[in-house]
């Protein structure tokens, strides 16, 4: 019998990037194995070019049906779902059966293009902390960094913010 680990990351790279789960993606990846030994992660290979409309509703497609077969794998699992700019963006069409929303444990998005206007999260209960370098709390499930002045998720007029999650590590 396949032995499942207590955490699963999905995780939907941003626009353009070339590797999986991408330069957000891979150190975040790193980070929470780090703090959840065992966690394992999968990369969505969703058509991540800038291509909007049908790429973010197949994505987020291709993210459930990852989920259902993982949770056939492995009913006990818990899941993260993370996502940077585009894979963000991806995040919030994801439609997940409640079996599967309540084994979410948190949502984390960076540089998220709909930053503000999102209302939809794949989780059961969303509490959004769009705020996370001011400080969190426990029961916060959906955390959402925008660096300031990010031209993608806070109007800003800079791309720099946009292009350094991996490096502040926020």
């Amino acid at each position: 019998e396949k032995e499942c680990p207590p955490l699963h990351l999905v995780f939907l790279r941003g626009a353009l990037e070339i590797t999986h789960p991408g330069r957000v993606g891979n150190p975040f990846s790193k980070a929470l194995a780090y703090f959840v030994p065992g966690t394992t992660t999968y990369s969505v290979p969703y058509d991540n070019r800038f291509i909007f409309g049908t790429s973010i509703l197949e994505g987020a497609e291709m993210a459930v049906q990852h989920l259902i077969k993982q949770w056939a794998l492995c009913p006990d699992q818990h899941y993260v779902i993370g996502g940077y700019s585009k894979g963000a963006m991806v995040i919030h069409s994801m439609n997940l059966p409640h079996y599967l929303k309540v084994r979410v444990l948190s949502v984390v998005v960076f540089g998220d293009p709909f930053h503000i206007a999102a209302r939809s999260w794949p989780i059961y209960y969303p509490i959004v902390n769009l705020t996370p370098k001011s400080g969190f709390s426990i029961s916060q499930n959906v955390v959402s960094f925008c660096n300031p002045g990010d031209i993608i998720c806070r109007a800003g007029a800079r791309a720099k913010p946009h292009r350094i999650y991996e490096e502040d590590g926020r």
